[in-house]
């Protein structure tokens, strides 16, 4: 009896561990639901309305299985949040730049703008923080300023690696329009270095090219396009 109990555990092991691992593969496919947004094979659906709403992420395999939400709230970061957006930071922004610009101007340009003080002045001085969250941990994150040329400045987009391609830069950039169209903004602007890859997907995203610059940031040179979306305001 004993012999039979063992093996019956042992079929249902690796049936378990057949199913989630045909569950981490899934194929995904469209969620149908009204007014979803798409991209990227995925689909994020908004949960409720608000302020700045929640949004979810639904993955099924080709038989329709596995079924997988994977909730998503994006809300303002206060102080006590600055750790989760250093969090985030730490993930990405040396690594996005190691190709592009020597260690010492990384280092050099992460200490004036990702520690806790650098952050905090940064909010003080009417930076706005974004972050998208599933349950309480962070995602990515946007910031923005809605500069006196009634512009919408986006200095910082950053998503986990791990989270990349699912959408979510898309959602924190599309909560920023949202904010810019309440406040009647004309326009919303960001830099992005002539190497970073990430240009092509702000011009998917509707940016284009502005103009050409070269700043110069302590003894560096930040060698930018300047990217803006105009905004059509009803």
């Amino acid at each position: 009896m004993s012999t039979v109990i063992l093996l019956l555990l042992q079929v249902g092991m690796t049936l378990l561990f057949t199913y989630s691992w045909k569950c981490r593969k899934a194929r995904l496919v469209p969620y149908v639901g009204a007014n979803q947004i798409r991209f990227k094979g995925y689909f994020s659906v908004p949960i409720f309305t608000g302020t700045l709403p929640e949004y979810g992420i639904k993955l099924l395999n080709k038989n329709q299985k596995c079924v997988y939400f994977c909730p998503m709230k994006v809300r303002i970061a206060f102080a006590n949040d600055i750790p989760k957006i250093i969090e985030v930071a730490e993930a990405t922004w040396k690594q996005t730049y190691a190709p592009i610009i020597s260690q010492e101007q990384i280092d050099f340009m992460y200490e004036r703008m990702y520690t806790p003080e650098a952050i905090l002045q940064q909010m003080q001085d009417g930076h706005t923080f974004l972050m998208c969250l599933e349950e309480n941990a962070i995602l990515g994150f946007i910031s923005y300023i809605i500069r006196e040329d009634h512009t919408l400045y986006i200095p910082k987009l950053y998503v986990k690696p791990q989270t990349q391609g699912k959408g979510i830069g898309r959602v924190l950039l599309e909560e920023a329009e949202k904010i810019a169209r309440k406040n009647h903004v004309q326009a919303m602007e960001l830099n992005v270095n002539r190497k970073n890859p990430a240009m092509y997907f702000y011009k998917k995203m509707g940016f284009e090219l502005h103009e050409k610059t070269d700043i110069a940031y302590g003894k560096f040179w930040l060698n930018d396009y300047v990217l803006r979306k105009p905004l059509v305001i009803g």
